[in-house]
């Protein structure tokens, strides 16, 4: 009865925990929200509303009589700055381009997560979304916001787009034309770009769409399973480039219309092939600008711009308004090149002032210091304007300021555009703390070994490289000799066919093999044995050795401490520790890059939300996994474990160690997470690390429940 009791107690703790942590992640990692409802055409007007003077009515706005160009929008999944930038004279329609000062190249700087559906959400609305979005990512949501899509659709523009399939999921309807690709059959990086390419001639030909959007994934495919440095890359960009040469040439026999073909890039990539991170890589993208009529771009040099300044900039050019939330400055150096005039500029800057400075002060209030400067620099141009001095150097003076006061505004909104729900952050944090008033007689004992590992958490958090080992102090040297050893982290994918269909087959042959081999099945060691096959097979070539290797330590580690006189918890942390080890030195980290999305399609053939979201988990956490159940298998029967202790007391000294463990660092990082909330790196290092703590809290919580129910 006392050990139903607290069994009864341990799992009502667990459950308060997965509550409370579900209720902290939705308030920390809540979608971030903007203004509703959608801008207008009446919006593009002079600051009347804000100086309380109006210009005099003696003529239109200084735009009215421009025709806005109509837009080929051709985005490349994963396409790097250093993919365009270093392979210019191998690429030689955009080479050739860039040589003859008839295309713009930038250096966009995109935003963590560097996945796709964030990111897609930043060229269309000219916002960052939260990190909340990353988790949509694999179930891509309608988008709401005001964007570039609704308003083109808006002003009686006609839409066509083929590639990414998000688009459609998000966008539903907003098309005219259309055709999706799957983006998650990642080993595919062929067929998924033909399937877009090939409804280019036909859409070359026709005269009735003003907007063509194109998204290809087979660039990002190949990052995935073969990495940067595959001679498939080159392949690839080669036939983008050729594409381009083609829309370039139809588009410019229409002498009627004015075109632009705008290329970029939704993120980049690491060194291995992945993305989600905040290096160097993975936020750099190119971004091109190539009008089919001549525009006067002046000085080559490359600048870097923000990937949310690609919304208003588009807006403006092609005639539409600003997407209402949008923060993002239209870049005056493309407003220059498109020959637009001073006063045409200057009209334009001042009306994407207006919008930024809305945001602004609804956020901040209009009682601020760069609220009162871009007040005054608005009021400033309609006085000019209307004594029409401005002129000569007035407009570059006013230029310069509107600017610099774009550039401050924008500056506050990004760094407080993280958004919370401090009410359910709050009550998250309280719930998840009730593990602390569990009736545990090691509580105190296991608070002080794990101090050590929150320490750590706090000291490792802000280090993006550094995994999170630094707490195996007396094992430091086994620990830097295990590292030395780890190979290479993702390596190709390709290999067993179908696999899919064999996983079933495969597990029933360790059950199978188990009966065979004794007199007493043993329900544990049959699913440790298919857990091992099936992760032996989900590993790449290069990482089959180092898995072995994991079992031969586990082995060693447990032969090694069998003899010892170590009550259970010590042996207990030890296994936990060690699981932890190797799961780092498997090659994984606290980045969402390092998580291999093509472990997730090996044997798969066609998609399957489910099936690869748990293939993908299998092999992250395939040597944490084997850890904790030889863990269960070594300890947790009082026969193997040398220890006189009864097998209910065992199996609940071992639960509750290993929840206890887990659990508690989790708490103490949530704690941190409020604290750190406002720091500059919490998008790219400290929300990642929620997420994989998270996410190891609930593995080790289904390994453990599997196994003692495998024991009881």
């Amino acid at each position: 009865m006392y050990y139903t009791r607290q069994w009864c107690l341990l799992w009502l703790v667990t459950v308060t925990y997965v509550i409370g942590l579900f209720l902290f992640w939705n308030g920390f990692f809540c979608v971030t929200k903007r203004p509703l409802g959608h801008s207008a055409p009446e919006d593009i007007q002079y600051p009347d509303t804000v100086c309380g003077v109006s210009v005099p009515p003696d003529g239109p706005p200084p735009i009215s009589k421009r025709t806005p160009l109509k837009l080929v929008f051709v985005l490349i999944d994963a396409l790097r700055f250093d993919f365009v930038a270093d392979r210019s004279r191998s690429l030689s329609f955009l080479g050739s381009m860039l040589r003859d000062r008839k295309a713009l190249l930038y250096r966009s700087r995109a935003y963590s997560p560097t996945v796709t559906l964030p990111r897609i959400k930043t060229l269309l609305t000219g916002t960052v979304p939260g990190f909340g979005d990353v988790l949509l990512n694999f179930n891509a949501d309608v988008l709401h916001d005001d964007n570039l899509v609704h308003q083109a659709r808006a002003s009686g523009k006609k839409t066509v787009f083929y590639g990414d399939d998000t688009w459609l999921r998000i966008l539903p309807g907003c098309f005219d034309r259309y055709e999706g690709t799957t983006s998650f059959f990642v080993s595919d990086y062929t067929e998924v770009d033909r399937n877009v390419s090939r409804h280019v001639p036909s859409e070359m030909e026709a005269t009735d769409w003003d907007w063509l959007v194109l998204h290809y994934l087979g660039l990002d495919h190949i990052g995935h399973t073969h990495g940067p440095s595959s001679s498939l890359v080159d392949d690839k960009l080669a036939e983008m480039d050729g594409i381009l040469s083609t829309m370039y040439a139809s588009l410019r026999r229409r002498a009627n219309d004015s075109f632009l073909i705008v290329v970029t890039g939704d993120h980049g990539m690491n060194a291995v092939g992945n993305h989600g991170g905040s290096s160097e890589g993975e936020v750099m993208t190119a971004l091109l600008f190539i009008p089919t009529k001549p525009w006067d771009f002046g000085s080559q040099d490359v600048s870097t711009v923000s990937q949310v300044d690609i919304a208003p900039t588009l807006s403006l050019l092609t005639g539409l308004p600003i997407p209402k939330g949008s923060y993002g400055r239209a870049l005056a150096d493309v407003l220059t090149a498109a020959n637009f005039t001073a006063a045409e500029r200057l009209f334009l800057l001042q009306y994407n002032l207006q919008q930024m400075l809305r945001i602004h002060q609804s956020e901040f209030g209009s009682e601020t210091p760069v609220s009162a400067k871009a007040e005054e620099a608005l009021c400033s141009y309609v006085k000019l304007v209307r004594e029409k001095a401005l002129v000569g150097s007035h407009e570059s003076r006013v230029e310069e300021v509107f600017l610099s006061i774009m550039s401050n505004i924008q500056s506050e909104i990004l760094s407080s555009s993280t958004a919370f729900d401090m009410g359910l952050v709050v009550t998250g944090i309280c719930v998840t703390w009730q593990d602390w008033l569990a009736d545990n007689n090691h509580r105190h004992v296991l608070a002080c070994l794990i101090l050590v590992a929150i320490i750590s958490i706090i000291l490792t958090s802000v280090r993006q490289k550094r995994p999170l080992c630094s707490f195996f102090l007396y094992l430091a040297l086994l620990d830097i000799c295990l590292y030395k050893m780890k190979l290479i982290y993702y390596g190709n994918a390709d290999g067993v066919e179908n696999f899919y269909w064999y996983l079933p087959l495969l597990l029933a042959l360790g059950v199978f093999h188990q009966f065979r081999s004794g007199n007493d099945p043993d329900l544990l060691e049959a699913v440790i044995n298919s857990w091992t096959l099936l992760c032996l097979i989900l590993h790449t070539p290069q990482n089959v050795p180092m898995f072995a290797l994991v079992v031969l330590l586990e082995r060693a580690v447990h032969d090694f401490l069998f003899d010892l006189p170590l009550q259970m918890l010590p042996r207990v942390i030890l296994y936990f520790w060690f699981a932890m080890s190797c799961h780092f030195h498997q090659g994984n980290s606290n980045k969402l890059s390092t998580v291999s999305v093509s472990a997730g399609y090996i044997g798969v053939s066609s998609y399957n939300p489910v099936v690869v979201g748990l293939l993908m988990v299998s092999y992250t956490y395939s040597s944490l996994v084997l850890w904790l159940l030889m863990l269960w298998k070594r300890f947790a029967e009082p026969e193997d474990n040398g220890l006189k202790r009864s097998r209910s007391r065992t199996k609940l000294l071992v639960c509750a160690s290993i929840l206890f463990m887990k659990f508690a660092t989790t708490a103490w990082y949530m704690v941190l997470m409020v604290v750190q909330r406002y720091h500059i790196f919490v998008l790219s290092v400290f929300s990642p690390k929620l997420v994989y703590e998270g996410a190891h809290a609930i593995v080790v919580l289904m390994v453990t429940f599997l196994a003692v129910t495998a024991l009881c």
